[in-house]
């Protein structure tokens, strides 16, 4: 064992290695945008706060609720199997698309990173509708967000899928010496809520 006055000093040093690692967030606007959409595309939202300004409005992040609103509204209940579909297609969705950033500018405390997102659409055929057709006469009622949910999963890696780019621009701001982002746009919901828009 070591001496008392080492082991004094390895515990000096704990608290210096802890803000070592709070301060390993992304030092460039680009690498910011990046981890950003990297966590938003896992889906995690908490993750992908760190990334983001304060007080700014995002497109990808859900907008947290009011304090002076019951608990009870907040609850929305879904059926196990739909809620469970659901969040697969969702999922599958935010996994899919792909991100390249293509270039920054930076103005003082200011800067706009430029990307693009891919993202395949499906289309589709009246054979993929009567094959819908047929797998939901054959399921349980109850089975039937299940088998919607892998029918359009399916599609969206269908070689018949078109696929849509979008470009985009993210404006960031450097608090406390950290890039953070204030906007983006177009951003992963916009895409997804309307494939067809870019």
């Amino acid at each position: 064992m070591g001496s008392p006055r080492k082991l004094l000093g390895l515990l000096a040093l704990l608290p210096a290695l802890g803000g070592c690692a709070a301060l390993s967030l992304p030092s460039s606007p680009e690498a910011v945008v990046d981890a950003y959409f990297a966590a938003v595309k896992d889906l995690d939202f908490e993750r992908a706060r760190q990334y983001v300004a304060e007080d700014a409005r995002v497109g990808d992040l859900p907008s947290p609720w009011p304090q002076d609103v019951p608990v009870e509204p907040q609850v929305v209940w879904i059926e196990w199997e739909a809620g469970e579909a659901l969040a697969r297609l969702g999922e599958a969705q935010f996994a899919r698309p792909e991100i390249a950033l293509d270039g920054s500018t930076i103005t003082g405390d200011a800067a706009t990173v430029n990307y693009h997102i891919t993202q395949r659409v499906p289309h589709p055929s009246e054979e993929d509708m009567a094959d819908l057709t047929r797998a939901l006469a054959a399921a349980d009622p109850a089975r039937y967000p299940e088998v919607i949910v892998d029918w359009y999963i399916d599609l969206l890696d269908a070689a018949e899928a078109v696929t849509r780019s979008y470009d985009g621009v993210a404006r960031l701001i450097r608090v406390d010496g950290k890039w953070r982002i204030e906007s983006t746009s177009v951003s992963l919901n916009d895409v997804l809520r309307n494939p067809d828009g870019g």
